[in-house]
Formats: structure tokens, sequence, C-alpha cells
């Protein structure tokens, strides 16, 4: 609870540089490594998911600024990459999907940071469709990054959003008020 916590506490603290803050706190939460090469190793683990030895070397060569400027760069570049599923993807095998993508095209900040919003900002795809999902996902991947506040302003009005927490079946006269207790 506590690290949510902190998290969320940054989270709203640094606004537009939200990501680059995060990346410079969380990255120097672990006593300094020995070397530039665990340093690299380092940074690779706390801003991407899979192994990517070709980033640990290369970052190991670099001055710690000027790796994450590179892993900032990197997740920006990246975070419209990704493919969308084929149209024959069921609502069960969308996590397969999406793993696939987040390991194999973007398996890097904005991925890690996609995966990161969604374990806040849950919802279901059995619940809310698949196609309400990828919008989600996408949603994630392209403004995970970013402002904290535009990230939620575009997630309360999502579709998948709304559905999971049954705002579409809400009116005027008796608003469903699931939204207003999770957030």
């Amino acid at each position: 609870m506590k690290k949510w916590f902190t998290l969320r506490s940054l989270a709203f603290s640094y606004g537009a540089n939200m990501a680059t803050n995060l990346l410079h706190r969380i990255t120097r939460l672990a006593p300094a490594p020995a070397s530039a090469f665990d340093q690299a190793a380092h940074l690779v683990r706390r801003t991407s998911l899979g192994i990517h030895t070709d980033r640990i070397e290369r970052y190991a060569t670099m001055s710690f600024d000027a790796a994450i400027d590179e892993v900032l760069a990197d997740g920006v570049q990246r975070s419209a990459s990704a493919q969308p599923p084929p149209d024959d993807y069921e609502p069960e095998t969308i996590g397969d999907w999406w793993l696939e993508q987040l390991i194999g095209t973007s398996g890097n900040l904005s991925g890690r940071m996609s995966w990161f919003w969604h374990s806040v900002l849950t919802t279901s795809a059995e619940k809310s469709g698949k196609i309400l999902i990828v919008r989600q996902m996408e949603l994630f991947r392209t403004h995970g990054l970013g402002n904290f506040r535009d990230l939620l302003q575009r997630f309360v009005v999502d579709g998948a959003l709304l559905q999971y927490l049954d705002g579409d079946g809400s009116e005027a006269y008796n608003p469903n008020e699931n939204l207003g207790r999770e957030l």
C-alpha cells in the first residue's frame, strides 16, 4: 500500500514532467550499483519488459542522464507502434496479444508504463469486450508517459471503464456512483 501511495503522490506532484521525474526517482531508489554495466542493467530492468542485453551494453557506455534521455525518446517513439489484434482474437486471449505487444514491439518504457497504468486503472476484457479493451490499451500506451491529469481525463470517459463500472446504464436522475467510489 505504501509503495502505491508513493507512486501516486509522485504522479500527482509532477504533472507534465511525470515520466522524467518518476524515472529519475525510481531508478535511483536502489543503492548505487558498482559498475556502469550494473547501473545500465538496473535502468533497463526498471524501464522495460523482457531481457535486452543490447540496451544494457549500449547504456553502459553512456552517462546516466544520456541513457535516461534515450530511454524516454525510445518510449515516446515506440508508443504508437503497436499492431492491432487480429480479428480472430477472443476476449480470453486478448491478454496474450497484449503481452506480445509489450514484450515484442514495445518492450520499453511505454510498454512498462502501459502495464503500470493498467494495474492501477484496471478494467476487464470479459466485462468490457475486446474492442474497448484494445482502445484502452492504446490509451495507456500513447498517454502513459504524459501528464497524469490528461491521462485521467481520457480514462474516465473511456468506454471500457464505463462499461466495467456499469456506467453505461447510469441515468441523470439515478446515477451510478461506482466511478466516484473507485477513483
